[in-house]
C-alpha cells in the first residue's frame, strides 16, 4: 500500500471575495478558523494504489472500531462532503471519504455502471487492506453501496443508504 500527501493544495477564490479551497480549507462563508478546528478539513490527502486506479482519500476520527466508509452523489467528490456532518461521524468512530476512480484527484476510468461504481469502492477498500467496514451512502452513492454489499456481504457489517 502506498500512501502520500496531497501536493496540490492550494487556496484560491470563488469570483464573489470568497476563500475556497481545493481540498476543503474553507467553509463557504470563508470561516478559516471554524474550519481549522474542525477534524475532516484538518485531514490531509492521501494516495492508496487499487487495482484499477490510485485512489484519493482522507481517514480521520477516533482511529478505533470498523471504519465507515462514505460514498457520495453522482460526480460528487471528497471535497463535497459537509465538514460538519463529517465532524459527528469522526467523533465516535473513523470516517473514510475517497474519490473513486475516474473522479478528481483518484485516477483511472470514470466507471459508467452502477457495477463498475461499486467494483471501484472495492478496489479502494481493498487497496487499503481493510477486512471488514461499515458503508454509507448519499444519493447515487446508496445505489452504489447496495451493489457492494451484495457484491462483498462478508466485508460489509452495517449499511446506511441515504437520499436515495
Amino acid at each position: 500500500m502506498r500512501m502520500d500527501e496531497d501536493p496540490r493544495r492550494r487556496t484560491g477564490s470563488n469570483g464573489t471575495g470568497t476563500p475556497v479551497s481545493t481540498d476543503g480549507a474553507f467553509n463557504l462563508n470563508g470561516d478559516m478558523q471554524h474550519m481549522t478546528e474542525s477534524l475532516s478539513a484538518q485531514a490531509k490527502s492521501q494516495y492508496v494504489e487499487g487495482r484499477a486506479a490510485r485512489f484519493a482519500f482522507r481517514r480521520f476520527g477516533t482511529g478505533t472500531g470498523v471504519p465507515l466508509v462514505l460514498a457520495l452523489r453522482f460526480r460528487g467528490t471528497m471535497d463535497h462532503w459537509d465538514p460538519a456532518f463529517l465532524d459527528r461521524l469522526a467523533a465516535a468512530r473513523d470516517v473514510i471519504i475517497f474519490d473513486n476512480a475516474g473522479h478528481s484527484k483518484s485516477s483511472g476510468a470514470a466507471p459508467t455502471t452502477m457495477t463498475d461504481l461499486a467494483g471501484g469502492l472495492l478496489d479502494f477498500v481493498d487497496g487499503l487492506g481493510l477486512a471488514e467496514i461499515d458503508l454509507l451512502g448519499w444519493s447515487l452513492g446508496g445505489i452504489v453501496v447496495q451493489a457492494a454489499a451484495l457484491a462483498r456481504p462478508g466485508l460489509v457489517r452495517r449499511l446506511i443508504v441515504a437520499g436515495s
